[in-house]
């Protein structure tokens, strides 16, 4: 979680972009989940455990940033979250095989390259029950290549349209335009995450968009475009 403002992601309620187009979504994408053994592999801060844990989902969450795992557990509300400090490429040595009815790598993509991408996915599929669902959350390649114009964001890198997956540069802002991330990623293609679940042995289920709609009322002054581009990809895979 290198870059991260770890202070400005302590919140309970929808507050910057990717809760309003991704976050807060997660739930009605993921369907029914009560009883149900997710992992949030990649946890950050716990907003989604903890959206998760209140729907009476049975959570263990893994970060390899020990300040956001601190401020999750200091955001705790009695869920019975299981939180644990690890690298999401090395599940295996954490949680058993098939595991999980669940597993989420919600923002997590943007931190490896494709390779790194291949692996982290065939973790997932090792901890997941045959017929179980993995969930993927991404930066969308289309608010990148088409120079999008949102305020919650500043990319700081020319795209490439040539190439897949690239890096980049950007700045994530908060409401006040307080900067809660600062830093490079990786960007992949919506066709190179379907190539790579597939690879892992998932069978694609659902592919979301997510637009900007209702969301635009809270802090209108942020959004640009959103309406009309894509800046999120979701894509569900079910195990074979």
């Amino acid at each position: 979680m290198e870059g991260h403002n770890v202070d400005l992601w302590k919140r309970s309620e929808p507050t910057f972009q990717t809760d309003f187009l991704v976050r807060e979504k997660i739930p009605t994408w993921l369907g029914d989940v009560r009883n149900k053994k997710i992992l949030d592999a990649g946890c950050g801060e716990g907003y989604v455990a903890r959206k998760l844990a209140k729907l009476e989902a049975k959570i263990k969450a893994i970060d390899s940033d020990p300040k956001m795992i601190s401020l999750a557990k200091s955001c705790e509300e009695n869920s019975g979250i299981e939180y644990k400090i690890g690298n999401v490429l090395e599940l295996e040595k954490f949680y058993k095989k098939e595991e999980f009815d669940i597993v989420l790598f919600s923002g997590v993509p943007p931190f490896f390259d494709e390779h790194q991408l291949l692996k982290l996915c065939k973790n997932g599929f090792y901890v997941l029950r045959k017929g179980g669902t993995i969930l993927l959350t991404t930066n969308h390649t289309r608010s990148y290549f088409e120079k999008a114009k949102s305020r919650w964001l500043e990319f700081l890198t020319e795209p490439n349209t040539k190439l897949g997956s690239q890096k980049f540069n950007l700045n994530f802002y908060t409401p006040d335009k307080q900067k809660a991330f600062s830093g490079e990623a990786w960007i992949h293609t919506p066709e190179q995450i379907k190539k790579i679940l597939t690879e892992s042995g998932f069978q694609i289920s659902h592919v979301y968009q997510p637009l900007a709609k209702e969301e635009m009322k809270h802090h209108p002054e942020m959004w640009g475009d959103e309406d009309k581009i894509p800046y999120h990809l979701a894509v569900v895979g079910v195990k074979l």
